[in-house]
């Protein structure tokens, strides 16, 4: 009888040994499956930590050039019109946040004999584009009296400044 007990208790300490090696398996593969996770996402991490962002405040003066000229006669409000910007924009700490040369997106908003407005869209820079606000009012602009409707003319060339209307973040490297 005692033979039978003994195994009967070998029997139970084997089960009890299978069920915590299983158990702890378990631990292993949810531990390896949770390393795992980490680890795919620590390229990420990595990758948004050595982005620097930069902040540009509202009201921050940027300055462009027309890479098209606006007539009176030749266009509309609603048209797009390209600029480059003329001089690197830095952040308050130094750093370059918008480089000399990103491209500017402009609309035509009003286009009158006395008044030319142009709504600034987009700002394209490092082959990112942002979305951006900024109103040019009354460019510089010539008056042609070619015939008896004078035209208004903005030149190509022609350099405007603009404030951001909003805050402007962006990825510095």
């Amino acid at each position: 009888m005692s033979v039978g007990l003994g195994m009967g208790r070998g029997w139970a300490n084997a089960a009890v040994c299978i069920a915590v090696v299983q158990f702890a398996a378990a631990g292993c593969t949810r531990a390896s499956g949770n390393e795992a996770r980490r680890a795919e996402r620590d390229p990420e991490r990595e990758a948004i930590s050595a982005r620097a962002l930069a902040r540009l405040a509202p009201g921050t003066l940027v300055e462009v050039r027309l890479e098209d000229s606006i007539s009176l006669r030749h266009n509309h409000a609603g048209e797009a019109v390209r600029a480059t910007v003329t001089e690197d924009v830095s952040s308050p700490h130094g750093g370059i946040v918008i480089p000399s040369g990103s491209r500017v997106k402009l609309r035509i908003t009003a286009l009158e004999p006395q008044q030319v407005v142009l709504w600034v869209t987009e700002l394209t820079m490092r082959g990112k584009q942002y979305v951006v606000h900024g109103r040019v009012d009354s460019p510089p602009a010539t008056v042609r009296r070619q015939s008896a409707k004078p035209d208004v003319v903005v030149l190509r060339g022609t350099r405007v400044v603009f404030p951001l209307d909003r805050a402007l973040t962006v990825a510095t490297r």
